[in-house]
């Protein structure tokens, strides 16, 4: 008695950890969506082109602003395929168990630290950027060599 009830237990646990996951594709877009890659990139790409045009504010004068906007959607797609690329680094087994973790209350709470964590860190990353192509200029322009 006490084997059966041991043998359905390890059955439904199987069945209740896998019949919620999906395809390798679907689990890795699950996993990036939810571990909020997406919002990081927007603001990767937004703090790029602010900067861009902070130093390069003749750009909006000659080039249209459609233009711009679709060289910015090429970058964004270039970084979210260098993030889905990066899953490459798992078997299907750990991004099975990856996504069955994220369903978890402790999954869940990792993420949205993961989240808080990557803007944070994004953020100062900005602010960095920012500096250093002060920096760079400032050295360029007491050399003479405007670029």
């Amino acid at each position: 008695m006490m084997m059966k009830i041991l043998a359905i237990t390890l059955v439904l646990s199987l069945y209740s950890s896998f019949s919620f996951s999906g395809t390798r594709a679907e689990n890795i877009d699950f996993l990036y969506t939810k571990s909020g890659t997406p919002e990081v990139i927007d603001e990767s790409i937004n703090a790029y082109r602010q900067e861009l045009f902070r130093q390069y504010p003749e750009i909006y004068e000659r080039i249209p602003e459609s233009v711009l906007l679709d060289a910015f959607s090429v970058g964004r797609e270039s970084l979210k395929n260098s993030y889905i690329r990066g899953y490459n680094i798992y078997t299907d087994k750990e991004i099975e168990e990856l996504f069955v973790f994220y369903q978890t209350d402790k999954g869940k709470w990792m993420l949205e630290k993961s989240m808080e964590y990557s803007k944070v860190v994004q953020s100062n990353f900005n602010l960095g950027y920012e500096e250093i192509n002060d920096a760079y200029i400032k050295l360029v322009s007491e050399y003479r060599v405007i670029p």
